[in-house]
């Protein structure tokens, strides 16, 4: 009797899975293929000042760093799973890395890039 509904939950987790990832590579696909007409849109003072770099390089860091949701959210999704399994140890360390990876790129890493606040990104 348990397992069948083992079964079950599992491909509700699958099929959920299945299409976040899905929606989440299409929004991520456009978003970085129109992320210069994003940047317009909210901060179009970039696009009409004297040099256009700030306008690029906010573009080229949409890029970068919007592919992020694709892992952050499917990591959401991975605690949330292990919380309902009352496993709640690695959910509540997972920021943990997370920060300490940006400490350690914003130190180390932004030394070695021409611009360094790519380091972040």
């Amino acid at each position: 009797m348990i397992k069948p509904i083992i079964h079950r939950v599992q491909n509700i987790i699958n099929h959920i899975a299945t299409k976040l990832l899905f929606v989440l590579i299409a929004i991520t696909l456009i978003t970085v293929i129109i992320s210069p007409i994003i940047i317009f849109m909210f901060t179009w003072g970039f696009y009409f000042s004297p040099d256009l770099i700030q306008f690029h390089l906010a573009s080229d860091m949409l890029r970068i760093t919007f592919t992020y949701l694709i892992f952050i959210s499917l990591t959401a999704l991975s605690g949330a799973i292990l919380n309902i399994y009352n496993y709640f140890a690695v959910p509540a360390f997972t920021p943990v890395l997370l920060n300490i990876s940006m400490i350690l790129s914003s130190i180390y890493l932004s030394k070695h890039m021409n611009t360094p606040i790519m380091a972040l990104a």
